[in-house]
């Protein structure tokens, strides 16, 4: 359930069921976001590009709009304008007054200026801050909440938050605090950040220059642009750093120094090497606790496990973890990674219909005192 104080990121139980459209081409930067608005018991939907935002805006009814500026097929400016124009039609008249929030790595004044005069209502920089996030959607959405019930909220919560572990502490390329941070309070929901940026972005530098070889600067600034989102997110403050010196350079149509590239890539390898560490140190740790679970304790953890959906959302994540330990290398691991990725994208309603195939699997010997309970 929501607390006073959500998340503990500054927001507050008054933004709980709340519904905001997340307007963000790159998959790890949404996730980012849709973890820390969810953390706070947010109700999101998400849009891949500004297209699909003026559509779903045209359709649907939302408290706010998280739109980032650079994306493909139609970036946030021409977005903000087209949802504005949206009132026009006597059926939309509301979307006029659809607060909209930019958000930038743009921190030149000019650049907020563009954002107001496209009908964007404020913005906040790149990586984000979710003090600064949550202060300006308490200023623009806690008002309409106040006669809301916010019943549904209750499942969207964030399923667990805690400290950053040593493990996680001890890095010294990523501020694994400040990224914990940024995706709601959720460090396994980190780790897995960590794993997708070594398997997308470890020849980010090498790709970066063959966009400029073969393509362009403006090809290989929108891909460094995604970099510095994806790291800025993650506390990869000494990469993030180097890649602001590429962007510029970028932006401005010129290539970037050669000795400015060798540094990223040095900070990429080192980057990339400190997760490659982290993951085989947590799967040594992982292979000496495994211990395939007996079918009367399985039953009982599947049990447990539907219980906290309905219940005690918090218990989620430390069920499902034990309940993946303990079917590891079995035919049944298959269906828990499906029904791990169902929770991950808070799909309640697939996630327990997925449960109750799996509680009625034959594969799985039934427990005959559990199913009485």
């Amino acid at each position: 359930m929501p607390t006073e104080a959500g998340g503990g990121h500054g927001g507050t139980d008054r933004l709980a069921g709340a519904r905001v459209l997340l307007v963000e081409d790159n998959d790890m930067n949404r996730d980012f976001a849709s973890e820390l608005l969810r953390s706070e018991g947010i109700e999101v939907d998400e849009a891949h590009n500004g297209q699909e935002a003026v559509f779903k805006v045209g359709e649907h009814d939302y408290d706010a709009v998280l739109m980032d500026i650079q994306m493909p097929v139609m970036d946030g400016l021409e977005a903000a304008t087209r949802i504005r124009a949206l009132a026009s039609s006597p059926a939309r008249q509301h979307v006029a007054e659809v607060p909209i929030i930019a958000m930038t790595a743009l921190a030149m004044e000019q650049d907020a200026a563009r954002c107001l005069a496209a009908g964007m209502n404020d913005h906040i920089a790149k990586p984000i801050d979710p003090q600064r996030l949550f202060e300006v959607l308490l200023a623009c959405v806690s008002p309409k909440l106040a006669q809301r019930d916010a019943l549904r909220a209750t499942e969207a919560v964030s399923m667990a938050t805690g400290a950053c572990p040593p493990d996680l502490q001890a890095l010294t390329c990523f501020d694994a605090e400040g990224g914990i941070r940024r995706i709601g309070g959720r460090p396994e929901a980190y780790r897995r950040q960590l794993k997708r940026f070594r398997e997308h972005y470890s020849n980010a530098i090498s790709e970066l220059r063959r966009l400029l070889r073969e393509r362009g600067t403006a090809a290989a600034e929108a891909y460094c642009h995604a970099l510095r989102g994806v790291t800025g997110n993650l506390g990869a403050g000494p990469l993030y750093a180097q890649l602001m010196l590429v962007d510029e350079a970028l932006r401005n149509d010129v290539l970037p120094d050669e000795v400015v590239l060798l540094r990223a890539e040095v900070q990429f390898v080192e980057a990339i090497g400190e997760i490659d560490a982290l993951m085989s140190a947590n799967s040594r740790l992982a292979q000496g606790k495994v211990q395939r679970l007996a079918p009367d304790a399985l039953q009982e953890l599947l049990k447990r496990l539907g219980d906290a959906l309905e219940y005690d959302l918090g218990a989620v994540e430390g069920l499902l973890g034990e309940l993946r330990a303990g079917v590891a290398d079995t035919p049944l691991a298959a269906d828990i990674d499906v029904l791990a990725a169902e929770l991950d994208i808070f799909d309640l309603d697939a996630a327990r219909h997925r449960l109750g195939e799996l509680k009625a699997d034959e594969r799985i010997p039934k427990n005959e005192s559990a199913d009485k309970q």
